[in-house]
């Protein structure tokens, strides 16, 4: 589990991503600033001490403990979910102090990958309690895809304070599901809205969609589409129209 130091740490790193991204660029200080008030020059000392004394001064760089390191990452699928139930320090666990691990065997059909969990998943323990989940079933089903024959992971197993995660953490994040990918080894890797998009492909949403891409790992190429989370669906209904037409390309091209 996270010792709370590193808990606190991540909330905080999360907290000033989202004003970073707000273009929030300075900090106000306790007391009000009379911005209008006239500029008094400090006075000028006449201290030939000063120049040497200053000339003798170190700046010295802030003292940062080392990272932890994170948790090895398990070779066998299923003690990749335990570890991740557990709380292990790994990629995507560290937003929030609960997670909910993947669900799926090795071998599925078809992998999804989304960007982090809901909040009633989490409360449940496991994908499939709240509306997002069972919006992504009927989507599977309509696709002739069993839920039972698919793998669901996400970037992050536990939900960022801001309800976004940090760019600067996608690369690692997309390293963590590849190797997801390596241990399930699907035939089709379908990937949920504009973060797990830019992790995995490296590109815009509206970009990649309408089109197959591959993601490469340890040398295997497995088949990728990317459309729309199904968190947005819910919000924006119009847009399942163009959310089906990008699951119709599996039928089209016999992957499943």
């Amino acid at each position: 589990m996270l010792s709370s130091e590193n808990y606190h740490n991540k909330m905080a790193e999360s907290a000033l991503a989202w004003w970073r991204d707000a273009g929030v660029d300075y900090v106000c200080e306790d007391e009000t600033v009379d911005w209008l008030a006239p500029v008094v020059a400090a006075p000028i000392r006449n201290d030939e001490s000063k120049p040497a004394e200053q000339a003798r001064r170190e700046v010295v760089a802030p003292v940062i403990a080392p990272a932890r390191p994170l948790a090895e990452w398990p070779a066998d699928l299923e003690a990749l979910k335990a570890a991740i139930a557990g709380g292990a320090e790994l990629p995507g666990c560290g937003y929030g102090s609960r997670t909910i691990a993947p669900t799926g065997e090795a071998g599925a059909m078809a992998m999804i990958v989304g960007d982090f969990p809901e909040q009633d998943d989490i409360g449940s323990g496991s994908y499939g309690s709240s509306a997002v989940s069972k919006l992504t079933e009927n989507i599977l089903l309509a696709a002739n895809i069993l839920p039972d024959f698919v793998y669901k992971t996400a970037l992050a197993h536990s939900i960022p304070a801001a309800a976004a995660l940090p760019k600067d953490d996608l690369p690692a994040l997309a390293a963590f599901v590849r190797h997801q990918i390596a241990l399930v080894q699907p035939k089709i890797v379908i990937i949920f809205g504009s973060a797990a998009c830019e992790a995995m492909l490296s590109q815009d949403l509206m970009k990649a969609r309408g089109n197959l891409r591959d993601i490469n790992q340890d040398d295997r190429k497995t088949a990728a589409i990317a459309t729309f989370h199904p968190r947005t669906l819910i919000l924006q209904p119009q847009l399942k129209a163009q959310a089906w037409k990008d699951l119709q390309m599996l039928a089209r091209k016999d992957y499943l």
